[in-house]
């Protein structure tokens, strides 16, 4: 379960990456959220709805105001991280945003040792000394996607744009014409062909 949960990870890093830079981050936001709080909905009710009264339930050892700052705070800082993480792929790739997480769990650690004085195992040290050193190397390669700026960006999207209307174009064969002042589009339909007939009457 676990490592199928790490490759979905990274598939959704991945397309993540593709849907900021190709289409459009604050589409992507937009939809993530909205689709979100449908399926967090359904999940809790199903599956969570138990621990969700009990959490806001008054005799719970924590207050209710209490609780309501935690929850506010949850959904604050879940903003934060995909809001950073699109702005993140704008400028960077999916690979190093993965690396980059591997040492999240180093500040659980921190707090493990200094207010509850539990020492990790000498093998937590080993890996996050590797995952570090392979951030750096990552760091020092040059990119696999190139480098990357707010001009680029800007002219990849224009590109994408004008092949979608090129493409648009193709599949519309009859002429148009756009009034620029109205915004409206009038289709002209292709002339008639008249023949000229003759009836002969005996």
């Amino acid at each position: 379960m676990a490592i199928a949960g790490a490759i979905l990870f990274g598939v959704n890093n991945t397309i993540t990456e593709f849907f900021v830079r190709k289409v459009d981050s604050d589409e992507y936001l937009g939809m993530l959220g909205f689709c979100g709080v449908f399926l967090a909905i359904i999940q809790s009710a199903i599956i969570e709805r138990h621990d969700v009264y009990k959490f806001f339930a008054p005799d719970h050892d924590c207050h209710h105001e209490h609780a309501v700052f935690l929850w506010i705070s949850y959904v604050v800082a879940a903003w934060l991280l995909y809001t950073g993480i699109a702005r993140f792929l704008q400028v960077s790739e999916a690979a190093l945003m993965n690396l980059n997480f591997l040492t999240a769990d180093l500040y659980a650690v921190l707090f493990s040792v200094l207010a509850e004085g539990v020492i990790p195992s000498e093998f937590y040290f080993v890996a996050l000394v590797c995952i570090v050193c392979g951030v750096y190397l990552y760091e020092t390669a040059p990119s696999p996607v190139g480098p990357l700026d707010s001009d680029q960006i800007d002219a990849e999207d224009r590109q994408y744009q004008n092949e979608e209307e090129a493409r648009k174009g193709k599949r519309d064969n009859s002429p148009t014409v756009s009034s620029v002042n109205s915004g409206v589009e009038i289709n002209i339909l292709p002339p008639i062909e008249t023949k000229e007939v003759t009836l002969e009457i005996t």
